[in-house]
């Protein structure tokens, strides 16, 4: 995680360097989450809605053609079986998106894709019972892999809005990590909201 990480900021101060406008952009929204399990465990899993939230560095102008948006979120991940029988793992996520957008000077579409590195902070399972259990981490059995590495890719809208721009998003997260000792994949499919702040036109 700390080379990811080192990377993404090696990244983000050169490109930022080079390129015009930076833009904070808080956001959140709800991730429709699954894990993937093998055929014979899978038959009776659904996705559970759950929360995503963060802060995300826009570099570029939300209205050029391409930007890089790396960003560090909380994002829950997990499943639902029945009603009471549910596993829910919190995460610290970097996502680093690269940006096409189309569109005028209030208005642009864009398509975004990138790798992610999510690092598992905690988590609980709750049985049919209705009794939360809190979930260990390593790689034996019935433990659960902290790391998870994912590709992302999404469609967005930019919309200008008072001194900076209005970001809706929609984002599907595959999941490339075997996270359990069975074959097991997080799904993700997120819905967010975000407001990117510009901070200057030039570092």
């Amino acid at each position: 995680m700390n080379k990811f990480v080192c990377t993404v900021l090696l990244l983000t101060g050169l490109v930022g360097s080079t390129w015009g406008q930076i833009s904070l952009v808080p956001k959140a929204g709800i991730n429709l989450a699954r894990i993937a399990f093998d055929q014979a465990d899978n038959n009776d899993t659904r996705t559970r809605g759950v929360f995503v939230g963060g802060i995300g560095v826009l570099i570029g102008s939300p209205f050029s053609v391409f930007s890089l948006q790396p960003e560090v979120l909380f994002t829950q991940k997990g499943y639902q079986r029945a009603a009471n029988n549910r596993m829910t793992v919190n995460y610290i996520e970097i996502p680093v998106m690269g940006r096409l957008s189309v569109g005028s000077k209030q208005t642009r579409v864009y398509l975004g894709a990138g790798p992610s590195y999510g690092y598992a902070i905690g988590g609980k399972n709750r049985g049919a019972d209705g009794k939360d259990v809190k979930l260990t981490f390593g790689d034996g059995k019935n433990e659960v892999k902290r790391s998870d590495w994912r590709l992302q890719f999404g469609l967005g809208l930019n919309q200008k809005l008072g001194y900076g721009s209005l970001q809706v998003e929609g984002r599907y997260g595959l999941g490339l990590s075997n996270i359990s000792t069975s074959e097991s994949h997080n799904r993700v499919i997120s819905f967010t909201v975000g407001y990117a702040i510009p901070l200057s036109s030039r570092l």
